[in-house]
């Protein structure tokens, strides 16, 4: 399996969690107000989530440099347009909601199960590594921000 393939596997994941806004499977960069009503608008909220690749590395596995570990960092950012008194609490069950969906599915299950639905090889525990405020959007909304990063192993090289 490749990248598109996980990062399919991930928006699938991130879309089916009750309340979760636009997810798209790369980053991107809407200028024009229409078009971000259309792509980063859920239910009236600012309410969007992107999955990139944020880093490769290949890694040695034995002393003869065969196999070689095909590791990817992938990164998922999320917005939610701030809202005095309303917006904290729905912004954190939703990231809370991610991370345990995304923990849940990295987990090899019994029957062959999972691993992302067998897209990686192997997977580490999603870890969020900033919360935080952002301005984002053509409109330049202050928006609630995570980052959630999530190191795979794709596969072995010979």
């Amino acid at each position: 399996m490749g990248l598109a393939d996980v990062k399919a596997r991930i928006k699938s994941q991130l879309e089916a969690v009750a309340g979760i806004g636009q997810v798209h499977a790369s980053t991107r960069y809407i200028q024009d107000e229409a078009v971000a009503m259309d792509q980063l608008v859920a239910g009236g909220v600012l309410n969007a989530w992107f999955i990139s690749r944020e880093s490769m590395a290949l890694k040695d596995e034995t002393v003869n440099q065969s196999p070689t570990e095909l590791k990817d960092v992938i990164v998922i950012h999320g917005f939610y347009a701030v809202k005095d008194n309303v917006s904290e609490p729905l912004f954190d069950a939703l990231l809370d909601a991610v991370v345990t969906k995304l923990n849940t599915d990295r987990r090899p299950l019994g029957g062959g199960g999972t691993l992302l639905n067998a897209t990686v090889k192997a997977t580490s525990a999603p870890q969020v590594r900033a919360i935080d405020y952002r301005m984002f959007g053509p409109e330049q909304a202050l928006c609630h921000h995570a980052e959630i990063v999530m190191p795979v192993v794709m596969g072995y090289l010979q």
